[in-house]
C-alpha cells in the first residue's frame, strides 16, 4: 500500500537513519559524480527506528511509488541487483544521521481509470526533499529528462514511470 504523508513523516522522523540501500533492474542507470545526483531504475530503501521507507518501482502499478516496506516486497520481482559503487558510497555518510526537516512533493496526473479507457486525475507523491543533521541533504525524485550532446541527462519533470533521481548535498531543478 502506498504510505501516506503521515505514515512518511512518522518513519522519517523516528531516529537517525540506521541503514540505506539502492536498487538497480538494468545496467545503463545514468551516474554523474561530479554534479552529485545519479540516476536507478530500481529504488532506494532507507531503514530508520521507526520503519523502512522505499521509493521506487511498484511492479504491481508500474509506477514509482513511496511504500513503507522494504524494496523486494514492493518491486515484486527478482530482476534486480543492490548497487555498490562510488556514487552510492556517499549515502553511508547519512548512516546514524537524524532527519531535521523534509518536503513531499505532489504533482497531478491524469491515468487510466478503467478498462473502458476511461481517465482520472489523482495527486501523486512524486518526491521528497530531506534535510539531516550536519546541513546534508538528499532529494529522492521521481523523474525524465533529455539528454544533452554529451548523454548527460539534464531539463528534469517529475515523471512516476521513468527513473529515480537521487540527489546527495544538491538540489537538482525538476520542472512540473
Amino acid at each position: 500500500m502506498i504510505a501516506s504523508e503521515t505514515q512518511i513523516e512518522s518513519i522519517l522522523l523516528s531516529g537517525p537513519l540506521q541503514n540505506i540501500r539502492v536498487f538497480q533492474v538494468n545496467d545503463d542507470g545514468h551516474q554523474n559524480q561530479e554534479v552529485g545526483y545519479f540516476l536507478v531504475d530500481g529504488g532506494i530503501e532507507l531503514q530508520f527506528p521507526g520503519g523502512v521507507f522505499s521509493a521506487c518501482w511498484k511492479g504491481e502499478e508500474e509506477l514509482f511509488a513511496i511504500e513503507d516496506d522494504h524494496f523486494e516486497k514492493v518491486y515484486g520481482q527478482t530482476n534486480f541487483f543492490e548497487l555498490h559503487n562510488s556514487n552510492t558510497a556517499k549515502l553511508d555518510a547519512f548512516k546514524g544521521l537524524k532527519v531535521v526537516s523534509h518536503k513531499i512533493q505532489k504533482e497531478e496526473f491524469e491515468f487510466i481509470a478503467d478498462f473502458t479507457m476511461n481517465t482520472e486525475r489523482a495527486e501523486k507523491i512524486v518526491g521528497v526533499d530531506l534535510e539531516f543533521e550536519n546541513e546534508r541533504s538528499l532529494e529522492l525524485a521521481f523523474v525524465d529528462y533529455h539528454l544533452d550532446k554529451n548523454g548527460v541527462p539534464g531539463e528534469f519533470w517529475y515523471d512516476l514511470t521513468m527513473e529515480l533521481l537521487i540527489a546527495v548535498d544538491l538540489k537538482v531543478e525538476i520542472r512540473d
